[in-house]
């Protein structure tokens, strides 16, 4: 087995980079969010600065066909997409974490589709 100097494997390193990676990216979105002057004008999904969507999607061939069937034709209110391998209840899957922009009812839209699969976990967070 491959050590690195910390004692970890080099899978384990590789998670550990992944996680930071993911860590600052959202920590990134965070501050420009609270350096922008615009603020959320009311509690509406939707109406805040930043949307984020996170999707763990189980990893079957169908699923992942259709989710990223759905992401593609959702592609122009996707600003920023970060996808990563997981385990979820020791099964393989894909963690994918997106940055939403423009029209509310395409972002509406776009959650509903994702929602109505199969083995796809959907959570939302609004800035």
């Amino acid at each position: 087995m491959n050590e690195t100097d910390s004692g970890l494997t080099k899978k384990e390193a590789l998670h550990d980079h992944f996680s930071l990676f993911i860590f600052f990216g959202l920590l990134c979105l965070l501050l420009e969010f609270f350096i922008s002057e615009k603020k959320p004008q009311n509690n509406l999904p939707g109406s805040g600065n930043v949307e984020i969507l996170g999707l763990l999607v189980e990893r079957t061939p169908e699923v992942v066909i259709s989710v990223q069937k759905i992401l593609t034709s959702y592609g122009c209110n996707i600003r920023t997409r970060l996808g990563v391998n997981e385990v979820f209840f020791g099964q393989p899957a894909g963690m994918i974490i997106m940055e939403l922009k423009g029209d509310i009812r395409q972002r509406l839209l776009l959650e509903k589709d994702l929602k109505a699969l199969d083995k796809v976990h959907v959570r939302t967070m609004v800035f």
